[in-house]
């Protein structure tokens, strides 16, 4: 059974998903943890970025919520 949240899945699929579909080990795991980091990071940046001050402030605080 899958689980909802995201701790979830990055604390029990994650691993299980690097192993069996990459066949990697822990440098795999790793990059595959950072890649959210850095999509976290650029979603935000671009997220900010566009539109009038208003907006970017209302956009930027509903990303740093849902984090």
């Amino acid at each position: 059974m899958w689980c909802m949240s995201g701790i979830c899945l990055r604390s029990r699929c994650v691993p299980v998903f690097a192993v069996k579909v990459f066949m990697t080990g822990p440098e795999g795991l790793g990059l595959l943890l950072s890649a959210v980091g850095v999509g976290g990071v650029l979603g935000g940046v671009l997220a900010a970025w566009g539109g009038s001050a208003v907006m970017r402030e209302v956009r930027l605080s509903r990303l740093v919520a849902a984090q």
